[in-house]
């Protein structure tokens, strides 16, 4: 036969130990900064640029912060097809009072190391997308 166990009633430094435990765990924390960082970048009024990388040009998707396509073209993998990229882009944020240029690109190949060089010099904010990010993206369209 077992016998119940009394419940014991809770000490005061139990108490305040249990309520000086931290609201949330660090998985949440760490999802939380990184909205905090997306809201961040994404402030006031980008012009998005969407980069699909190739060998030899470079398919290139302006649009708003609300995903509404602007404008797309191409342009080649040179000095003068990024050029003309950072050209049209400041042209598209005067014409639809954009504030910034916000770049995003898939991490393809090495082709992307050279855009990213090219992006730094000319003090462009750029992030890369993960590639099965872009492939799942894929999947639910």
């Amino acid at each position: 036969m077992t016998r119940a166990k009394k419940a014991r009633p809770e000490s005061a430094s139990a108490r305040e130990a249990s309520s000086k435990r931290p609201t949330e765990t660090v998985g949440f924390r760490r999802r939380r900064e990184r909205r905090e960082r997306a809201a961040a970048l994404l402030a006031g009024e980008p012009l998005i640029v969407g980069l699909d990388l190739a060998k030899d040009r470079h398919a290139v998707w302006f649009s708003r912060k609300d995903h509404t396509a602007i404008r797309r073209f191409m342009i080649t993998n040179d000095s003068a097809g990024l050029t003309k990229l950072l050209e049209e882009a400041k042209g598209e944020c005067e014409k639809h009072a954009l504030d910034k240029v916000l770049v995003f690109m898939e991490a393809t190949s090495y082709f992307w190391q050279n855009v990213a060089n090219w992006l730094e010099a000319a003090d462009v904010v750029y992030r890369t997308v993960a590639s099965l990010a872009v492939d799942r993206q894929r999947e639910i369209e």
